[in-house]
């Protein structure tokens, strides 16, 4: 029997934490690209991992999140960046 989901089901279902060693390949990849004229756009922070990475680089970064308790908690662990809804 099938049931229908409500969105914040269906959005929590699809939740998806980077791996640190993801995190780490793709910021190694990036860095020498990084400097202070760079802007980086998350459009999916999630948990935050890849927005805290570059944040503490040095470089500017936005974000973005349409899971309410992710933007919750990164728009209270990162007060002082450029979080939208």
């Amino acid at each position: 029997m099938k049931t229908e989901q409500t969105k914040e089901q269906i959005i929590r279902a699809g939740r998806f934490f980077s791996p640190p060693h993801l995190v780490d390949l793709v910021f190694s990849m990036a860095e020498p690209y990084i400097d202070a004229d760079t802007v980086i756009g998350d459009l999916g922070v999630g948990a935050g991992a890849f927005f805290a990475r570059f944040s503490e680089s040095g470089a500017r970064c936005f974000g973005t999140d349409v899971d309410d308790t992710f933007f919750s908690e990164i728009k209270t662990k990162y007060p002082n960046t450029d979080l939208f809804r």
